[in-house]
C-alpha cells in the first residue's frame, strides 16, 4: 500500500482535529459568549457543554483505530454537526 494516502489522511485529520479542538476550547473558556451565540441560532444554551464533550469523544474515536464502527459513527456525527451548524447560520441570516 502506498504511503501517500495515509500521509494525506493524517494531515487532514490533524487539521480537522485542530479546528474542532479550537471550538471545544472556546466552548469551555468563553461559555457566556458561546451560549449567547447558540441562543441566537435557536439552540438552548444547555447544549454547549454536552456538544463540547461529544466533540472530544468523537476526536478520540477518530484517533483510536481500534473500533471501525465507532470511528464511522464519529465521522457521521461530525458531518451532521457541521451540516446542522451551516443550516442554523443560514437560517439565522448570518453571513
Amino acid at each position: 500500500m502506498k504511503k501517500t494516502p495515509i500521509i494525506f489522511h493524517k494531515i487532514f485529520l490533524s487539521l480537522f482535529s485542530l479546528m474542532i479542538l479550537m471550538g471545544v476550547f472556546m466552548y469551555f473558556t468563553q461559555y457566556e459568549m458561546v451560549a449567547m451565540m447558540f441562543e441566537h441560532l435557536g439552540f438552548p444554551a444547555a447544549m454547549v457543554i454536552p456538544l463540547a464533550i461529544a466533540k472530544l469523544l468523537g476526536l478520540t474515536a477518530l484517533w483510536i483505530n481500534k473500533f471501525k464502527v465507532i470511528k464511522l459513527l464519529a465521522y457521521i456525527g461530525f458531518v451532521v454537526d457541521l451540516i446542522a451548524a451551516t443550516a442554523a447560520h443560514l437560517a439565522a441570516g448570518d453571513p
